[in-house]
């Protein structure tokens, strides 16, 4: 699974940084929801944790696009099974505003790889589509770095588990120009 979070985050950053206007690296803290909530063997998983890197590249005045990968760790705080997710995704913010302070709205799609170290004895890596929405705002800290902070609904559409989380994310933007 780590084999495929280097390779994505290599390919993605090679092809992209030259046309890319901004560096996002965000951290996360998440609440598993649906079937996320409860390990193989149906203990609660308390809580979500990891980050992300991603490109942003401004569309319009209002519109950027974005590519992110990241890695996040489901906790079962007392199980020895650890489950992890990496999602590999594309998505569009629509910005509510200009200059300063600015709230947005986003959408995103792509997949997520989900690795199950422990799903009933065996190891169990899903590759799975996922949609996400989010609700965010950026606050400008000099002219090259913003800080941004958003929520953010994560669906992953399988045809045997219900698998969603929310969660929070904040990071910084860095300005590649």
């Amino acid at each position: 699974m780590k084999k495929i979070f280097v390779i994505l985050i290599v390919f993605l950053f090679y092809n992209s940084t030259a046309l890319a206007q901004n560096l996002l690296v965000n951290g996360m803290i998440g609440f598993p929801t649906n079937d996320y909530a409860f390990s193989s063997d149906n203990e609660i998983k308390n809580i979500a944790y990891g980050g992300s890197l991603g490109l942003e590249f401004n569309i319009s005045k209002s519109f950027s696009g974005y590519f992110t990968a990241g890695i996040t760790f489901l906790d079962q705080s007392t199980s020895s099974d650890q489950s992890s997710v990496v999602p590999v995704m594309a998505g569009i913010k629509y910005n509510m505003g200009a200059g300063g302070f600015l709230p947005y709205l986003g959408a995103e799609i792509g997949y997520n790889f989900i690795s199950y170290d422990n799903f009933f004895g065996k190891e169990l890596t899903l590759r799975e589509p996922a949609v996400s929405v989010l609700m965010g705002l950026t606050l400008p800290l000099t002219s090259k770095i913003v800080w941004d902070i958003h929520g953010k609904y994560n669906l992953v559409l399988t045809a045997f588990r219900s698998n969603s989380m929310v969660s929070i994310n904040t990071g910084f933007g860095f300005a590649l120009n």
